[in-house]
């Protein structure tokens, strides 16, 4: 008996491992229908990468690129002991990218639980909130730039109509950052929105019933129940707005320039005004990766915490 057992158990293998020709001949279609979007995506995404990460060992400029001569890690060297903008730039990269997460965190949160409740015209809000995402973000700063012209924009004209004096918005070091802060307030939480408001509604209604039995307001129910249950949900938007707040550069550069100064100057800025505005191709590649590495430990770090919250 134990013996017909085992010679069934091959026979079953077989015709897995020896699956029928209409079969194979289908795995087959499958691969030729794949394989030509795996080298598209290859070639535009893991070639230039490479390419990235060996000119960053190199002293490459835009009218050396025959010429280039591999020089270790004297980029990286040169980064972390000489390069004083290179510091300015983390510090302000700092400053935006947590004025950025935890404010869009914030008010998505906040949003996500407004939309959650059943109200007359809920269905119409949700649309209407999800506008500011269809808007690139080019756009978007052009728009901003109006709004907050000192001389011209509206919001300094409402300001100045409710006693206030004329704000320089972008032409001021501390406002500047509060202006990007809150363009990507404007154009960014609605993705964060729609990620909390789908963790929201997953949220078995028994919980929330048993929370109200024992006695629980609704800030308990919100921090001691519905906040534990969907921890790995905000983690994973956060880490999703912490590597957009890092790279981000069209509405940067849009908006301020980077200026005025160097005051909205980050990272993903500060690589390319060397590799292109200063034509350091090389050393502009060493920051890239730089910002590569820091977003890899950033994901890493978060998605440890999402695993961890998803077994707890």
């Amino acid at each position: 008996m134990f013996q017909d057992a085992i010679r069934k158990g091959k026979r079953k293998m077989q015709r897995i491992s020896n699956p029928p020709q209409g079969i194979r001949s289908d795995r087959w279609s499958y691969r030729l229908l794949i394989w030509p979007s795996f080298f598209v995506l290859f070639a535009l995404t893991v070639v230039p990468l490479f390419i990235n990460f060996y000119l960053s060992f190199t002293n490459t400029t835009i009218t050396t690129l025959n010429k280039a001569k591999f020089i270790g890690l004297d980029n990286y060297i040169r980064i972390f002991t000489k390069d004083k903008y290179f510091g300015q730039a983390c510090l302000v990269t700092l400053k935006l990218v947590l004025g950025t997460v935890s404010v869009q965190v914030f008010f998505g949160m906040l949003v996500a639980l407004l939309w959650n409740m059943d109200f007359i015209g809920v269905r119409a809000c949700r649309v209407l909130h999800l506008v500011p995402m269809m808007i690139m973000g080019i756009v978007s700063a052009f728009i901003w730039r109006m709004l907050l012209n000192t001389d011209m924009g509206i919001i300094n004209y409402l300001l100045k109509n409710l006693g206030f004096s004329n704000l320089n918005w972008l032409g001021d070091e501390q406002l500047a950052v509060v202006s990007v802060i809150l363009v990507n307030l404007w154009g960014g939480t609605p993705f964060v929105t729609i990620i909390l408001l789908t963790a929201l509604q997953s949220v078995d209604s028994s919980y929330l019933e048993a929370a109200v039995i024992d006695g629980a307001d609704k800030f308990q129910i919100f921090f001691r129940v519905i906040l534990p249950i969907i921890k790995p949900t905000v983690l994973l938007a956060v880490m999703f707005r912490l590597m957009d707040a890092i790279r981000q550069f069209d509405l940067i550069d849009s908006l301020t320039y980077g200026g005025p100064g160097t005051a909205t100057t980050q990272l993903n800025l500060y690589a390319y005004s060397v590799g292109f505005g200063q034509w350091r191709m090389g050393y502009g590649a060493a920051l890239a990766t730089i910002i590569m590495f820091i977003i890899l430990i950033c994901s890493s770090i978060l998605m440890n915490q999402i695993s961890r919250s998803n077994t707890l």
